[in-house]
């Protein structure tokens, strides 16, 4: 009765070390890719986007005509004919300088004008019939003469008390008035004229390529997403000696009555050829301080899918995607979402929204 718990005791010894010895054999005929540490993340191919170079600098609206209204002599402002902020045809009189002394002059002069020219037929006539000496007659033209320089004078005195409109224009705020006093080359208001079209003056740094005449650039006006294409008419023959820049002035297709004169824009303009270029999702790449990668998953011998990193250089980003310049081909498969988890050789397992993704390069 006393052998009875020993040999219990040895039954359950002998039991353990069969189960002991048939969980090491189990485990060694497990792979040991079941315990091996692996990553989920999203995946796709590289894509590529055609892509042109471009460079962004500001520019300035420019009316092509413009001018300040200034009076070339002073008086007294007798006559006012339009009014702040408003639009003004050629040849419309805007302003007029007391001139009535100069008007009675005139009619005076304009008097003997008449007689003197009735003097002088009337001699030449006599001289004709040698009635009259030479002497009579050369006087009596060089006193017409006279006469006509002195109307012409009077003439411009007037027109210069007068102030017109050369062109079809908008006119700028004043504080004139009626019985206002002018001294001489006061400036009164300014011009902007109504054209079809505007200008638009910029610069470009020497460092990038000059812009040919003709060429295309985009034009953003501020509280405007569409921008709006114009043409290099003129180029500065000089660089700027402070800023080192080039100066050109472009033609807008836009009515100077729907902008503002000296109005800052957004000009935008190409720098180099179109090319195409790798793109990316921006979610794919990682930065540290050795700089931008990325990882491809390539597949090892035994069909797993593995981490490789791959050192990229990055080129403009353009919304949700950025351009690689050099590091990636098209088609390539890399991890997107989730790639921050990996490392060289870890195990990758690609999402089930991600493999639905999988698919050949974007074709833009």
């Amino acid at each position: 009765m006393k052998l009875i718990p020993w040999l219990i005791t040895l039954l359950v010894l002998a039991l353990l070390s069969a189960a002991a010895s048939a969980f090491r054999q189990w485990q060694n005929n497990t792979p040991a890719i079941a315990s091996e540490q692996t990553a989920a993340v999203t995946a796709q191919n590289v894509g590529s986007l055609w892509y042109r170079p471009t460079r962004q600098v500001s520019g300035v609206l420019k009316a092509p005509q413009y001018l300040e209204l200034t009076n070339e002599l002073s008086g007294t402002i007798s006559r006012l004919n339009f009014s702040s902020g408003a639009v003004v045809e050629q040849d419309q009189v805007l302003l007029e300088i007391e001139h009535q002394e100069e008007l009675a002059r005139l009619q005076a002069t304009e008097v003997r004008l008449a007689q003197q020219q009735k003097t002088v037929s009337r001699y030449q006539q006599l001289y004709q019939g040698q009635k009259v000496s030479t002497e009579a007659l050369e006087l009596a033209q060089a006193r017409f003469s006279e006469l006509q320089a002195e109307q012409q004078v009077l003439q411009s005195i007037i027109a210069k008390k007068v102030l017109k409109a050369p062109f079809r224009a908008r006119v700028g705020i004043h504080d004139l008035q009626v019985g206002q006093f002018l001294e001489s080359n006061k400036i009164l208001t300014s011009l902007v004229g109504l054209t079809a079209y505007s200008w638009v003056d910029f610069s470009v740094p020497q460092s990038l390529p000059e812009l040919a005449m003709g060429a295309e650039i985009s034009v953003r006006l501020p509280g405007q997403s569409a921008a709006v294409t114009a043409q290099v008419i003129s180029v500065e023959p000089e660089v700027s000696t402070q800023l080192r820049q080039l100066r050109y002035r472009a033609r807008l297709p836009l009515p100077q009555q729907q902008l503002r004169a000296n109005q800052l824009v957004q000009v935008d303009f190409a720098t180099g050829e179109q090319v195409q270029l790798p793109a990316i999702p921006t979610t794919a790449v990682v930065r540290d301080q050795l700089g931008d990668y990325v990882y491809l998953l390539e597949k090892d011998q035994t069909g797993v899918l593995r981490a490789r990193r791959q050192q990229v250089q990055l080129g403009a980003r353009l919304g949700e995607q950025v351009l690689v310049t050099t590091g990636l081909q098209q088609a390539q498969l890399i991890a997107g979402e989730g790639a921050f988890k990996l490392r060289d050789g870890l195990r990758a397992e690609v999402t089930n929204t991600a493999a639905s993704q999988l698919v050949a390069a974007r074709e833009f």
